[in-house]
């Protein structure tokens, strides 16, 4: 992982959870001896959702004075939005980094929208 902190310009304090931000529960299930059901990104992806949400609201909400909610909620829900956040992550190459199960783990999955978006959203978290 310190490559992509180095990509990130970013140093995390605790490494674990930056591990953690790329385990998808498939993994988890693949090796049980191992992990532990709270190891995988989920509840980092829970906590990364509410953040995200937040900074493109206030964001949104400082750059547009001028819009309404209900034009700044349609705004901040394109920039949330799985594809939108897929392809941050793709940007990012975020998807080499993620521990998914063998039996998932091919070229596609790794690509799939929903999959990097989730990661993207736990890395935040």
């Amino acid at each position: 992982m310190d490559d992509l902190q180095q990509q990130l310009g970013l140093c995390f304090k605790d490494e674990g959870l930056l591990t953690r931000a790329f385990v998808h529960r498939s993994f988890i299930h693949e090796h049980p001896e191992r992990n532990r059901p709270r190891e995988s990104n989920e509840r980092l992806e829970f906590l990364g959702d509410a953040v995200l949400n937040f900074i493109s609201a206030a964001w949104l909400y400082q750059r547009f004075p001028e819009r309404t909610e209900g034009e700044l909620t349609h705004l901040r829900a394109a920039l949330v939005k799985t594809n939108t956040l897929a392809g941050f992550a793709r940007t990012l190459d975020l998807g080499r980094h993620i521990k998914i199960s063998r039996g998932e783990d091919t070229p596609v999955a790794r690509n799939r929208p929903a999959l990097l978006a989730d990661v993207f959203e736990a890395l935040l978290g």
